[in-house]
């Protein structure tokens, strides 16, 4: 699977409750000292956890979502 849009992911690994997926570090991701910005890393792990949960299927604009608790 590769996920693409202004940034591009590959999941290396999946089974139905674990995945593991990787990203090369782009310049646009880096803050003014080189270093990858904090809001990142989370937002990586929560669309590669957010692909597990959706499963195998094409996700698309009328994709209905899941649950949200906050």
């Amino acid at each position: 699977m590769n996920i693409q849009d202004i940034i591009a992911f590959t999941a290396t690994e999946r089974t139905h409750d674990w995945m593991a997926s990787k990203r090369q570090i782009a310049a646009g991701i880096g803050n003014p000292f080189g270093v990858v910005r904090s809001s990142a890393i989370p937002w990586f792990a929560d669309v590669t956890a957010s692909v597990l949960l959706v499963g195998p299927g094409k996700i698309t604009e009328d994709t209905s979502g899941f649950p949200l608790a906050i």
